[in-house]
């Protein structure tokens, strides 16, 4: 019998990440027995997941590290899948004598203590986070991916949430006499995730709540206890505060899964509560407001999602979990969530645009291609596009400013003399400063803007290249890959 530890003592939204990698694991072997070992935070959410074996709190082990590896050597498990590379968690499968150990082999000397592994590349920037996690399968010969992080909505059914939400005083009022539901949004208000624990501001969430609350729609403020003083703020700026409920802290795991099945919007930032409400099959509005963190990484899975994402022009390297900084806060758009909002609420198709939110391209021409530039600036906004003397040592340091400043994840050089700038780029500008970019060759000038998304479906391929030359020796069976 298969029996796999899967280690991810992490957030809210990091558990939820790996729910498709438990249901995958039943789908190719129905027979075996799997844990997670996870932290505090997830016992709750962890019963709303049946192909879960069972749940590992490393809150019951604090004071017990030892005690810890002694109980997992007793449950012989014969796989690891490790997704937290703290140096005592990485260790443990080693420690407790687990026979294949299976983790991000990108980790400078912890790749040492992974028999087998990935490459998750910080440079690869066409994925989520559940598709990396689904890649440590690819090490077992699992290739056939459950991508599903919905609850079971026919276990947790529509009297069962009811009767939860009952529960709640300040949510009676919204279900009339014969119990018919009026229509809410739920405004989840946090930091945002990896942002130094920066909040927006109690304006620009009233401004929100003013737009979209009506007679017969009501909004719903989520948030942790610390964010009571803040939501306060909020409160005094709403115009309709009839038509806001705050459920600030007073709400349980099932009962915030409860609001959040029967809510008909959600709008939130990077948090843990994001990626819940996408796991309720919630259509969101997704905010991301850090520079370096690209929503292709975190958006909400598997619902119709309105991602709002603009790139501050901000010209520091981007160290996101101590920036004090607001450009990235002011750059976010609140006329972009609220008609992202109306247009989920009216039904209006959704295209995902995460991964085109997630890249800013240079395009290096010659002088004789000013005109096609100015012309792929007008088209494609995500595109910005330089032209530059490849001998000028001074125009490379104004470029490279300029790669920092737009946070560039893709450089595209036409043909002329293109090899040559790549090789002055990779070898002599300080690339360590941010995240590396992808560093692609046109076979011929761009002429034809008809089709743009050719292009960036072109980046796409390449950056997933990167993933599949990193990991070839690592997957089973990888030459379709």
């Amino acid at each position: 019998m298969k029996r796999v530890l899967i280690i991810r003592p992490d957030a809210l939204g990091d558990f939820i990440s790996i729910i498709p990698v438990i249901r995958s694991l039943k789908k190719a072997w129905p027979d075996c027995f799997i844990s997670v070992l996870g932290s505090n935070n997830n016992k709750e959410i962890s019963s709303f997941v049946p192909e879960l074996d069972e749940f590992i709190n490393i809150a019951d082990y604090i004071e017990a590290y030892d005690g810890l590896i002694k109980f997992i050597r007793a449950k012989a498990y014969n796989i690891a899948l490790v997704y937290n590379h703290i140096e005592k968690w990485a260790l443990l499968p080693l420690r407790a004598g687990i026979k294949i150990r299976i983790g991000d082999k990108y980790r400078g000397l912890l790749r040492f203590v992974f028999n087998k592994g990935v490459y998750i590349n910080n440079s690869d920037h066409s994925k989520h986070v559940i598709e990396y996690n689904l890649q440590y399968l690819r090490c077992l010969n699992i290739n056939d991916f459950d991508f599903s992080i919905k609850i079971d909505s026919t276990k947790y059914h529509t009297q069962w949430q009811m009767r939860l939400i009952l529960q709640i005083p300040s949510l009676a009022k919204i279900y009339d006499e014969k119990n018919v539901k009026q229509d809410w949004i739920v405004l989840h208000i946090g930091k945002f995730g990896g942002s130094g624990g920066r909040l927006w501001t109690p304006e620009n969430y009233a401004r929100i709540i003013n737009e979209l609350s009506c007679k017969n729609r009501y909004i719903l403020l989520t948030g942790q206890s610390m964010f009571q003083e803040f939501n306060d703020k909020v409160i005094r700026l709403v115009n309709n505060k009839e038509n806001v409920i705050e459920l600030i802290s007073k709400t349980s795991i099932p009962q915030l899964i409860a609001v959040l099945m029967q809510s008909s919007v959600y709008i939130g930032t990077d948090t843990g509560v994001t990626h819940l409400a996408a796991a309720c099959g919630c259509p969101s509005v997704y905010i991301m407001g850090v520079k370096a963190i690209k929503p292709i990484r975190w958006y909400s899975w598997g619902v119709p999602v309105k991602v709002v994402y603009n790139t501050p022009h901000c010209p520091y390297t981007c160290n996101f979990s101590t920036c004090q900084k607001d450009d990235c806060l002011h750059s976010i758009n609140v006329d972009q969530i609220i008609n992202g909002a109306n247009d989920l609420l009216a039904n209006k198709p959704i295209i995902n645009d995460a991964f085109a939110q997630s890249i800013s391209v240079a395009i290096i021409t010659n002088r004789s291609n000013e005109y096609i530039s100015r012309k792929i600036e007008q088209d494609l906004t995500n595109i910005r596009v330089i032209t530059i003397n490849y001998f000028n040592i001074f125009h490379i340091k104004k470029f490279w400013d300029m790669c920092i400043k737009e946070d560039i994840t893709v450089i595209h050089f036409l043909p002329f003399f293109g090899r040559m700038l790549m090789i002055i780029i990779n070898n002599v500008l300080p690339i360590s400063l941010f995240v590396k970019p992808l560093l692609i060759i046109g076979k011929k000038n761009i002429s034809n803007l008809n089709d743009v998304t050719s292009y960036l479906k072109l980046y796409q391929e390449k950056f997933n290249l990167l993933s599949v030359k990193a990991n070839k020796k690592f997957w089973v069976n990888n030459e379709n890959y």
